[in-house]
């Protein structure tokens, strides 16, 4: 195989005896051929590359602009997918295909109602994009909340490509994100045996294990991460925090204070050494380090549970009451969500639930609240309270302009709903319209029934 290195060559060399016949047609279909290759590996950012030096060999390239269409999709960048999707139309690229591929991208922006309806038809006849459909339709799913269509389409995505670690991969961040450890644990540990490569997975596979006091497999496992990414800043924290709780405090230190020397802003190196600090009894050290990690990630319980701890130890109980309250607080939604959560799973399209869930989590975590509140618009356009609540989120948050698109879904449905009420009767309208008694029809002597 061919580095990049060397069609860079022959593209140079291509363009010098530009008068070989066919050079342009066989040096794009190879560079599509990488990136579709880098694709399949998951790897965007080489396939991207791939295919910019494709675009500045021949702009009007409508294979190319397709594949664009569909590595910008795959990176979330949605609006720049469509772009492509418009320009590879112009150029002529199968319509029937395009259209499948902004199905797509509905599915992976969380529009699940409108490309739900697409999908009998995507899965009837995938031809190779079988992996593809399942990815963006289960992140849709994923960001509505939708966990029982997750977990049936994953299911049918392990049995059609059962080397694919990326349904173990979706599985154990879900099984996580519910506190389910050891379901969590099972999917890493099984995404890791079908590709070792997955430093990702491997980092979180080993964040978990020292959660269950897995100390010794933990440290074997940020130190094979640390042998992929010898400078990964993730990784030397979780190893930091893994030997803090082995009892390794001076080694511990010693690392942290390395990462935060090339990363000072490193949010849980920060926080990682204020708690270490805080459990050496230095609550001054800690100060240091927490509140300002407090003042980048205020809604981090854990956190503000530490510095709360810290200010309480240096004898500052007023400022600590806050950070207290707002752990509390906090903890008191979650277990409330956690209800809500399993209510959710009987009744999967109430979006009332959904809204009430992003409403107790409003204070405590507003991403969190606003994924709620979006899946509940999803589910219920015309859901006001859902749109009163994203508009107030997204003012205060931005994007500025989906505060204002919520805006105008609740002006809308404000207008309509007065509209509705002007239609209605008054009650003395409603006392002149009632029509009068009427003489009732003599009820049928036996004689006279209709046979």
């Amino acid at each position: 195989m061919f580095s990049k290195r060397s069609f860079l060559f022959l593209l140079v060399a291509g363009t010098v005896i530009g008068g070989i016949a066919g050079w342009k047609p066989i040096t794009i279909r190879y560079g599509i051929a990488q990136a579709r290759q880098a694709l399949d590996r998951r790897d965007t950012a080489i396939a991207l590359e791939w295919l910019t030096t494709n675009v500045r060999l021949d702009p009007g390239n409508p294979d190319t602009r397709f594949w664009l269409a569909r590595t910008y999709r795959r990176m979330g960048r949605l609006n720049d997918a469509r772009d492509q999707i418009t320009q590879a139309w112009k150029l002529g690229y199968s319509v029937e295909t395009l259209e499948r591929e902004q199905w797509l991208a509905l599915a992976q922006s969380g529009q699940i109602q409108e490309a739900e309806k697409h999908l009998p038809e995507l899965l009837t006849d995938p031809g190779d994009d079988g992996r593809e459909i399942c990815e963006a339709y289960v992140a849709g799913y994923l960001l509505n909340y939708r966990l029982r269509r997750v977990f049936q389409l994953v299911d049918a995505w392990r049995r059609d490509y059962p080397t694919d670690p990326k349904p173990y991969v979706i599985q154990g961040r879900v099984f996580e994100s519910h506190q389910n450890s050891k379901k969590a644990i099972e999917n890493y540990r099984r995404a890791l045996e079908l590709d070792s490569t997955l430093t990702d997975t491997r980092l979180s596979l080993a964040r978990l294990l020292v959660e269950v006091h897995q100390q010794e497999e933990a440290s074997k496992q940020f130190q094979l991460c640390l042998a992929d990414d010898p400078g990964s800043a993730d990784a030397r924290t979780g190893w930091s925090q893994c030997l803090s709780v082995m009892g390794e405090h001076k080694q511990a230190r010693a690392i942290l204070l390395g990462v935060l020397k090339r990363h000072p802003q490193h949010l849980q190196a920060r926080i990682a050494l204020g708690s270490l600090e805080l459990s050496a009894g230095d609550p001054e050290r800690a100060l240091n380090c927490l509140q300002s990690a407090a003042d980048d990630d205020p809604w981090d319980s854990s956190l503000r549970y530490a510095l709360a701890q810290a200010l309480q130890r240096l004898g500052r109980a007023e400022d600590a009451k806050p950070h207290f309250q707002f752990a509390s607080g906090s903890q008191q939604a979650h277990a409330r969500v956690q209800i809500l959560v399993e209510r959710l799973e009987d009744e999967p399209e109430n979006p009332e639930l959904r809204y009430e869930i992003g409403a107790v989590l409003s204070e405590f975590d507003p991403q969190d609240s606003a994924d709620w509140l979006r899946s509940a618009a999803e589910l219920d356009p015309d859901h006001l309270r859902a749109h009163e609540a994203l508009q107030q989120h997204y003012a205060q948050h931005g994007p500025a302009e989906l505060a204002q698109r919520h805006r105008q879904q609740v002006e809308r449905l404000k207008t309509d709903s007065q509209s509705t009420a002007t239609q209605q009767p008054t009650t003395q309208q409603r006392a002149i319209q009632r029509p009068q008694p009427q003489p009732q029809p003599q009820q049928p002597s036996p004689r006279n029934v209709p046979n």
